[in-house]
């Protein structure tokens, strides 16, 4: 009887936490052809103001040309031409990091909602300094940029991290910011699997019970 509970009560929580994520993974895509176009804008214009702090000559621009962001080099003789650009697959890990974020279980909107904006702003962060780094690589990568012998050994790796964190950025946010609601889930359901035998059945499903209904800061 109490291995049946706990069966129930693991498929709930993974059941609604499945239907919250794929409900509002479908209404932020829709969402997102709208509001793609503004992000990317912000994001040219604090990656635009970040490389005017990392470069000493000042040649790199960025454009936001709707969904696309155009980086932009100036030559010798200060004119600006195109030099490469990131199509919207750069944002890619954006509406499934909220949407996870959405779905793990805590009461209390304006509770979600901070956690939201937390994830936003990480993964804002993160798409910025992708930019960055990936543009002053890439002049390093094709001979626009200085660099020793030792120092291509040293990009090579750098540019590899780069993209891993890039990708993997939406999993470790999520993971970051639901730690103690996994955490506690973990641990209870460890306990009642050493203790159960125990204890009785209401004992048992009682302490499940609490944690699967614990609020999360």
């Amino acid at each position: 009887m109490l291995r049946i509970k706990r069966r129930e009560g693991r498929r709930s929580v993974f059941a609604r936490f499945v239907i919250c994520f794929l409900l509002a993974f479908v209404l932020l895509a829709v969402a997102w052809g709208h509001l793609m176009p503004g992000y990317n804008k912000l994001v040219a214009f604090v990656a635009g103001s970040a490389f005017r702090v990392v470069e000493m000559d000042d040649v790199t621009l960025l454009q936001a040309r709707g969904d696309e962001l155009w980086v932009e080099r100036r030559d010798k003789n200060g004119l600006l031409e195109d030099f490469s650009y990131f199509d919207p697959y750069i944002y890619f890990g954006l509406v499934p990091l909220l949407a996870l974020l959405a779905a793990i279980p805590g009461p209390g909107l304006m509770r979600r909602s901070r956690r939201a904006l937390l994830g936003l702003a990480l993964m804002f962060l993160i798409h910025v300094v992708y930019v960055v780094g990936s543009v002053e690589m890439t002049y390093a990568a094709v001979g626009l940029r200085s660099v020793s012998e030792g120092g291509r050994h040293v990009l090579d790796w750098a540019q590899i991290f780069l993209r891993i964190l890039w990708q993997a950025a939406p999993v470790l946010i999520v993971a970051l910011l639901g730690m103690d609601f996994w955490r506690d889930r973990l641990l209870v359901l460890r306990d009642l699997s050493r203790t159960g035998r125990g204890k009785t059945t209401e004992e048992n499903s009682n302490k499940l019970g609490r944690v699967l209904t614990r609020r999360i800061p």
